[in-house]
């Protein structure tokens, strides 16, 4: 029986997690598909003009708050790098939840066994005369042992509901962060940071004519400084937006 309600909880939580992450995948995976067909289109201005229109249309949150045309590949790859850890936390969410719904479904089922119980033991103490001692005697011992594992069990779904609560309302504080200005100008703060070493250090390897070290630290500070543009940017829409994480 404790074998039948844990495939059953697995089976009922693999069906709610279908159908709660079902859009996010299908949505990540679209958003995904039209990036990549715009930096695969970097040398046709025109199409990718287009399709940077297609991306705004459909998904004006990716890149709304950039307001300059000129859109490169390494802020698409940057934002959507971003973007994507976003969809894998709201899908590690949906899974939480289709964990939390089963072990409710389980619940409520363990507890409707246990009423069954309840009306049975009754039952045959009005019965005992007809079924006898002995059989009677038999089944109530066995269903007040399965009442008692019912309690157990109720006891640890309780205790994972709560751990599914807390990790479930963290996690959704974590996705909303990353929309609220502290969490923005944090990250501007350590990129500017960083910023300022890659600098440093490739003034070092220029005077110690370090061509690796030089090379290095160039695409370091050319990615530091997309990734700076593309923070300023959301900065500056968050800051002009009535909803914004620092008001």
């Amino acid at each position: 029986e404790a074998d039948k309600r844990h495939n059953d909880l697995l089976e009922v939580e693999k069906t709610l997690m279908t159908g709660y992450s079902a859009e996010i995948v299908k949505e990540r995976d679209s958003l995904n598909a039209i990036v990549g067909s715009i930096m695969r289109t970097n040398e046709n201005e025109e199409i990718r003009s287009t399709l940077i229109k297609k991306l705004k249309l459909e998904y004006p949150e990716f890149l709304g708050f950039i307001t300059d045309e000129k859109i490169s590949n390494e802020l698409l790859a940057l934002r959507l790098a971003e973007v994507n850890t976003q969809y894998a936390e709201r899908i590690r969410l949906a899974a939480l939840k289709a964990k939390t719904g089963a072990i409710n479904n389980a619940a409520t089922k363990a507890e409707e066994r246990k009423l069954e119980i309840e009306d049975r033991l009754i039952a045959i103490e009005k019965e005992r005369y007809r079924i006898g001692d002995k059989k009677a005697d038999e089944e109530v011992a066995s269903l007040n042992v399965e009442y008692k594992q019912l309690n157990s069990t109720l006891d640890d779904y309780k205790k994972k509901q709560e751990e599914l609560t807390t990790a479930s309302t963290k996690l959704e504080a974590s996705i909303k962060e990353y929309d609220t200005l502290p969490y923005v100008e944090k990250q501007l703060a350590g990129l500017l940071s960083a910023r300022k070493n890659y600098g440093e250090n490739l003034k070092k390897a220029q005077d110690t004519e370090n061509s690796e070290g030089i090379a290095y630290y160039q695409e370091q500070i050319k990615l530091a400084d997309e990734q700076i543009k593309m923070y300023e940017a959301k900065k500056q829409a968050l800051l002009s937006s009535p909803k914004s994480g620092g008001h």
